[in-house]
């Protein structure tokens, strides 16, 4: 049996669900979210104005964090992989490339934020189902997040960047299956074709 990383929170068996930053993410679909209770990690932006009631932040790099002080007064579990955090963000080991990794408080790249948010529920908290939320992997409409571009000196991605972030979720997919890891994709629109695919009504049908 696979020993879990980070000991908090423990969601063993249990949905949960990833808000990422991409341009289709709406805040009725947070709000469905909300409504319906479920553990939930907010990556980036996400976790400040869509997501605020999120039981997770993470943001891969200290210097988000460093440009966003206002996110470290929510009381919550907040984490970084690189640079240099302010305090009360957890460093954790960042391990490049792909895959998964089962070592405490290590999280593998995947080359995007959202990549090491599902790492975190379905590695790290144990969870038995994920439901992606703003996982666009692309320029959709030409935006880059929901929110516009980051400021510099934050970093935006590239059109150029989005298959290689596709191609690390394309080989962990069946890793994932085999863990018993259901990954379901509902978001509204979306480069990846390795998960299902749903409607977050049909799968949350609470009223907003």
């Amino acid at each position: 049996m696979r020993t879990r990383a980070v000991r908090d929170p423990n969601w063993t068996g249990r949905t949960v669900a990833c808000i990422a930053s991409g341009p289709s993410l709406t805040p009725g679909d947070c709000e469905r979210v909300r409504q319906a209770g479920l553990p939930t990690i907010a990556v980036n932006n996400a976790g400040l104005d869509m997501a605020p009631w999120a039981d997770i932040h993470h943001a891969c790099d200290g210097r988000w964090w460093h440009a966003h002080p206002e996110a470290l007064a929510f009381d919550r579990p907040k984490f970084c992989l690189v640079d240099d955090p302010p305090a009360g963000v957890r460093k954790l080991n960042l391990v490049s490339g792909g895959g998964l990794d089962d070592r405490p408080d290590t999280v593998r790249a995947g080359q995007n934020s959202g990549y090491q948010a599902l790492h975190l529920a379905a590695v790290n908290f144990g969870a038995a189902r994920v439901i992606l939320l703003g996982y666009d992997m692309q320029h959709t409409g030409g935006a880059v997040h929901y929110h516009g571009r980051h400021p510099a000196p934050l970093r935006n991605p590239a059109v150029k960047d989005m298959p290689g972030w596709v191609a690390h979720f394309d080989a962990v997919a069946p890793e994932l299956e085999r863990r018993g890891v259901d990954v379901l994709n509902a978001s509204r629109a979306t480069a990846l074709t390795c998960f299902q695919r749903v409607a977050l009504e049909e799968v949350l049908p609470c009223p907003v």
